[in-house]
C-alpha cells in the first residue's frame, strides 16, 4: 500500500489494490474522466476504447489482473 500524506496526521491518498465490490464506483470514475479528457482534448467518446467498457469489464480485470485504486480519506475512490 502506499500512501500520500500533506501533513504528518492521516493519508489524503491511499492507493491499494481494488476489491470485486468496488467496480461500480471504479467505472464511473473512469467513465466520468475519460468524458472530461474527451471534452477537453476535442476527440468524440466513441474514440476511445473506455466509452465501451463496462462494470462487469471493470470487475474482470480487477479478477485478472494487478489492478489499484486511490482512495481518498474524504472523498473514497478518486482514481
Amino acid at each position: 500500500m502506499c500512501e500520500f500524506k500533506i501533513s504528518a496526521q492521516e493519508p489524503l491518498i491511499t492507493v491499494r489494490p481494488a476489491f470485486l465490490d468496488e467496480a461500480e464506483n471504479i467505472h464511473e470514475v473512469i467513465s466520468v474522466s475519460m468524458r472530461m479528457y474527451c471534452l477537453n482534448a476535442g476527440i468524440p467518446e466513441a474514440a476511445l476504447d473506455a466509452s465501451s467498457e463496462t462494470v462487469d469489464d471493470v470487475r474482470a480485470a480487477i479478477s485478472t489482473v494487478p489492478f489499484f485504486v486511490a482512495v481518498s480519506n474524504k472523498d473514497g475512490i478518486v482514481g
